[in-house]
């Protein structure tokens, strides 16, 4: 089924249509929906707007708990209206407030967003969380100040709108890369606003507007026909005297904020799978090598030998671990280089706090793998038991795909046993955020006692007697 379909189900449900009802009615000051979990909320609020377009004469703002179930809330709702009337409106900062430390394509995002409120663009949906909502912005009449607005077919001189654009603090280059920037080509002009996502090229007839359209920065092909476009400079150093006053403390001079642009202003998706795919790699893998590894000592018939000898069940199992122990190092080491070269996701924080998590994971696979040796009598129930047992709950309840907090309170409950979850939520705050060792000490925690429970019951479960 399309979604389109789906959301024609949801709009005939007769609590949209009570939905509809009260928001066309506006007694209702506030509306409480239940029941709402995962992807239901985008496809309850996009079918109110499919149902009935004229109660979205007002922009709608979603706030969400946090930055993550904002993004995948942004997600849904963009999947099912679109990316013209639904923005994301995220945090000036790569983390918190208190570091200072600002992030240049956020605030891309957000200039974007107070942009359109300003013009009274209509419909208007806006995804947000409270750390964003926090922040101060800029006044509207500071806004109105610092923007020019071009339309086609309006008459104005190319030198006016160049000498606007140095005032406003555009650099003018040979070409147009990055926000704050601006060419000029004979009779084309080529800006990047700060209040859009793809640079603009305004092509002038004489001292008439001719065409504007939005093209690729890397292969300079044109995309869209634009009417009418708005440009927004940088206004950080608006902004930087709000953070100044705000982190002052006791001296007499602010702090400078320096701004960093990060090369991810379309909010690439590799992002946020990349630390999903190396947990389920990982998981999966090294648990499924394992898996085999003593019972296939049964099914031959060569566990006489090994119980008959000397070596303790602890070396037994050990020794069967570190053959596979090296196999997952070559798998996490081709995984990262995939990472970080071919899919470009950075490692912002510690390559080593990286690989410590990562090894952990690695011994709690390992751990669960012998376990179900120990257990199983034959090969095939091992691979059924590692491969198909463990796919699924890893892929649905370790925040690879759906955030742990939209899901119902039991399964966020029965996520706590899967090791995948401790370590995805890891990654992205080590690989990600560029958080140290300090910020993801409990998930260390937690996979070091996982680790430590299958191995102690693999070795309760070893049977140093055939059967």
């Amino acid at each position: 089924m399309e979604i389109q379909g789906l959301q024609a189900l949801y709009a005939g449900h007769k609590s949209v249509k009570a939905l509809v009802k009260a928001l066309q009615d506006g007694s209702a000051r506030t509306i409480f929906a239940e029941g709402l979990c995962a992807s239901a909320a985008p496809l309850l609020f996009s079918s109110v707007a499919a149902a009935c377009p004229q109660v979205m004469a007002c922009p709608y703002v979603f706030v969400l708990d946090d930055a993550e179930e904002a993004g995948y809330f942004y997600h849904d709702l963009t999947q099912i209206l679109g990316e013209q009337e639904v923005f994301y409106f995220p945090s000036s900062f790569r983390r918190a407030v208190k570091f200072g430390q600002r992030d240049a394509a956020n605030e891309i995002l957000r200039t974007e967003v107070i942009s359109r409120l300003s013009a009274g663009h209509r419909p208007l949906f806006v995804v947000t969380y409270p750390e964003a909502v926090m922040e101060k912005v800029v006044s509207r009449q500071k806004l109105n100040e610092q923007t020019l607005r071009l339309r086609a077919g309006e008459r104005v001189d190319i030198t006016f709108v160049e000498e606007t654009l140095r005032a406003f603090g555009f650099r003018r280059v040979d070409y147009v890369y990055e926000p704050g920037q601006f060419a000029v080509r004979g009779s084309i002009l080529d800006v990047f606003s700060f209040s859009s996502e793809w640079p603009y090229r305004v092509d002038f007839f004489g001292d008439e507007v001719d065409s504007i359209r939005t093209f690729e920065v890397q292969t300079q092909l044109s995309r869209d026909k634009q009417e009418e476009i708005v440009i927004v400079p940088e206004l950080a150093g608006y902004v930087q005297g709000i953070v100044g006053q705000a982190l002052q403390s006791g001296t007499q001079s602010s702090p400078i904020v320096q701004t960093h642009l990060l090369f991810n202003p379309q909010m690439k998706s590799a992002y946020n799978f990349v630390p999903g795919v190396m947990g389920l790699i990982l998981m999966l893998i090294c648990a499924m090598m394992t898996s085999i590894s003593i019972v296939r000592e049964k099914e031959t018939g060569t566990m006489e030998v090994l119980l008959v000898s000397p070596i303790r069940p602890i070396f037994i199992i050990l020794a069967k671990a570190v053959p596979y122990l090296v196999l997952s190092c070559v798998n996490l080491i081709t995984i990262l280089l995939l990472s970080v070269y071919v899919l470009h996701v950075p490692v912002e924080g510690s390559l080593w706090t990286l690989s410590f998590l990562s090894l952990l994971l690695i011994a709690v696979a390992l751990s669960l793998g012998l376990l179900i040796s120990c257990v199983v009598q034959n090969q095939v129930a091992a691979m059924i038991v590692s491969g198909m047992g463990l796919m699924m709950p890893v892929m649905l309840l370790s925040g690879m795909i759906f955030p742990i907090e939209s899901m119902p309170a039991v399964l966020q409950w029965i996520s706590n046993i899967i090791p995948a979850r401790w370590y995805i939520q890891a990654v992205k705050k080590v690989m990600i955020e560029g958080l140290g060792m300090a910020a993801v000490w409990h998930e260390a925690l937690i996979l070091s006692g996982m680790a430590a429970l299958l191995i102690g019951l693999s070795l309760k479960k070893f049977k140093e007697r055939l059967e």
